[in-house]
Formats: structure tokens, C-alpha cells, sequence
């Protein structure tokens, strides 16, 4: 983590002791900020997470389907807008948004929890991890 590699990059003269406890404090406190905001975060969007029956739709969303929308046409303002929404369909085939797609099949709670994870796993002790 960020505070062993700091502490062993330290050398033993007494300023940079000094310096390496003050940073030391600096950092422990915001390691203990972030995981306190990762609990909320996590409360708020796992504990708290109500399924909808899109989000238990397992075999639709494993196999590609689309959630099915109705779409009311009328006259040539609906045309257009249907038009404009295929285009717009067709534009997500983008790297990015079809990389992003395959999270869209992983049940929110679990893509929640990894998301988080993933941006503390660097910068918390490994301690933190392992209760």
C-alpha cells in the first residue's frame, strides 16, 4: 500500500522521521475517511439496493435482450424521433460502450461493490480487507 512503500522509502535522519510520522497520521486519517465513505457508498447502494424485475431478468440479460419499451408514434414528429433514437442506438457501438456493456449483465449490488473496491484497493492497508 501507499504507507509501507512511504515508510520504507523513508531513510533514518531525524527530519525525515519526523516528516515520515506527520505524513504517517496524514495518511491513516485519510485511509480511515475513505473507508468510512466506502461503507456508506456500500450501505446506500448494496443494503439498501431494491431488485427490480429488470435487475432479476437473468437469462434476458446473459443472452443480449433488451429490455422491451413501448413507443408511440404519432405522425411525423414520432417518425422522427424514432429515427433519431435508432441512430443514436446505433452510435453505442463505440469500444468503450460495448466494454461497458458487459457490466450491464452483473447484478447491481455486485457491480457496486466492485466498483468501489477497485478504487481502494490501492491506497487502503491490506488489513482493512481482510476481516
Amino acid at each position: 500500500s501507499v504507507l509501507r512503500e512511504e515508510r520504507s522509502a523513508a531513510n533514518s535522519t531525524s527530519t525525515t522521521l519526523a516528516a515520515a510520522r506527520a505524513v504517517s497520521g496524514v495518511i491513516q486519517d485519510a485511509q480511515e475517511r475513505l473507508i468510512f465513505c466506502a461503507n456508506t457508498s456500500l450501505h446506500k447502494e448494496v443494503v439498501r439496493f431494491k431488485p427490480t424485475s429488470a435487475d432479476l431478468n437473468y437469462p434476458g440479460k446473459l443472452l443480449g435482450e433488451k429490455p422491451k419499451a413501448a413507443i408511440i408514434i404519432e405522425g411525423e414528429e414520432g417518425a422522427a424521433a424514432a429515427k433519431k433514437a435508432e441512430k443514436e442506438e446505433s452510435e453505442i457501438n463505440d469500444a468503450v460502450a460495448a466494454q461497458l456493456r458487459v457490466y450491464e449483465s452483473w447484478f447491481p449490488p455486485m457491480r457496486s461493490v466492485l466498483r468501489i473496491l477497485s478504487k481502494i484497493f490501492r491506497v487502503v492497508e491490506p488489513r482493512v480487507f481482510e476481516d
